[in-house]
């Protein structure tokens, strides 16, 4: 009876009320959404691959920021994408993508609609990727990614949407669609890839988080 002292937590923990919300403990914090790999470019490269998908979760949100080329090249190229399974690319023409989004110049807004029917390498509606030129160098793409239902024996699908310069510097695009792909396996990560084999920036990184379902 009387004032008790609470002894410490172990490192990382948070002070918390107990299930019965009548004394305070210590404990771990939870999240919907759990980190589950951070990959920082160590260096120029024309592709990544990663398998970071597991049995534990089933739904994932993807972030990849800093994309940009390492090259002034004068003509455009994109930011590909395919997914893995079995640690390995699925690249039969299985891809369906259905997007839009629009895009800002001086003249002002412009719609657009996008999309591809039976790809093998999806392009994410086409528009060229910022490089060493674009805004004197120090422009960059950012995307968001959904992915959904990556263990079932069902078709896979996904939903996408950046934001940046295009490669010439002279407007603005945001562009959003959804992916569906004809392949029933267990998904266990993705692929991106630029489309004219040239290297994307060391800035880029990419930040996975499985979904508790």
């Amino acid at each position: 009876s009387g004032l008790q002292r609470l002894p410490k937590g172990t490192a990382g923990q948070v002070l918390k009320m107990n299930s019965s919300a009548n004394a305070p403990e210590y404990g771990n914090l939870s999240s919907d959404f759990v980190k589950v790999n951070t990959t920082t470019m160590s260096g120029s490269t024309s592709t990544v691959s990663l398998d970071v998908f597991n049995a534990t979760y089933d739904n994932y949100f993807v972030l990849i920021t800093g994309v940009k080329e390492t090259t002034s090249a004068g003509t455009g190229s994109q930011l590909r994408y395919r997914l893995r399974n079995s640690g390995g690319d699925y690249t039969s023409a299985g891809y369906y993508v259905a997007g839009g989004g629009s895009y800002i110049a001086s003249g002002g807004v412009t719609e657009h609609n996008a999309g591809q029917w039976q790809s093998d390498n999806p392009d994410l509606n086409g528009w060229g990727i910022p490089n060493n030129t674009t805004q004197g160098g120090n422009a960059e793409r950012q995307y968001k990614w959904w992915f959904f239902n990556v263990n079932s024996s069902r078709q896979k699908n996904s939903l996408f949407e950046y934001v940046s310069w295009e490669r010439g510097g002279s407007y603005i695009n945001h562009s959003f669609g959804g992916i569906q792909v004809e392949n029933t396996s267990a998904q266990t990560g993705f692929t991106f890839f630029n489309s004219a084999g040239r290297n994307l920036d060391s800035t880029m990184k990419i930040i996975t988080y499985g979904l508790k379902s």
